[in-house]
């Protein structure tokens, strides 16, 4: 299943970034049981629906749709870069190290470096990334974590790939629990709130 959703996703995904609007012109081969069509938009629709019918049927899409801002394609990718064997990724920080959004400590005596993970998975980065920076938009936490990687100096890609990281140990969590995402049992979330409720409160 998360297979068909991987492929689905990735065809979806080229088919948005091609030049496809005209006829022939860099569509890739349709899905069995879709016939090509000259219309705009109409091979990019039929995917995103076969893509809901599998998340829909998928016994974990309850989680990653539940994900703020997930929507359906980004949670039907999340769901399978990161697939559904739970013993593959036996504590959070696992999927992180595994998507590169970890950094990478090398220590010789001494001298220790910390940098970036060059080694990964880069289709999970890829989609572990995408999915937090559209998160930040939606999520108060998000957000406050993302501004505060900007202000000590982060460059963009830096702060997401923070927030990246933060964001799969919430992920790895409802995962692992087979739960759905639930703010109100975010802590980090709900200080946030907190905190922002406090600061207007002084303010008025």
């Amino acid at each position: 299943m998360s297979s068909l959703i991987a492929s689905a996703t990735n065809r979806c995904a080229r088919s948005r970034s091609s030049s496809g609007y005209f006829p022939g012109a860099g569509i890739t081969p349709p899905f069995r049981g879709i016939r090509p069509s000259t219309r705009p938009g109409a091979i990019q629709r039929s995917l995103g629906r076969q893509i809901g019918d599998q998340l829909d049927a998928h016994a974990d899409g309850h989680i990653f749709t539940s994900l703020p801002r997930s929507g359906r394609v980004r949670a039907a990718r999340l769901l399978a870069e990161i697939g559904d064997c739970r013993a593959k990724y036996p504590t959070p920080e696992s999927p992180a190290c595994t998507a590169g959004v970890a950094p990478s400590t090398r220590q010789s005596g001494k001298m220790r470096v910390v940098g970036f993970r060059w080694a990964c998975d880069k289709q999970l980065r890829d989609a572990v990334t995408d999915f937090a920076g559209g998160s930040r938009h939606a999520n108060l936490w998000a957000a406050d974590l993302y501004d505060r990687s900007r202000a000590r100096g982060h460059d963009h890609a830096h702060a997401v790939c923070i927030l990246a990281r933060a964001r799969l140990y919430v992920i790895w969590h409802c995962w692992q629990d087979n739960a759905a995402y639930d703010p109100d049992k975010h802590h980090a979330l709900q200080r946030v709130l907190t905190n922002r409720r406090a600061t207007q409160n002084r303010a008025a």
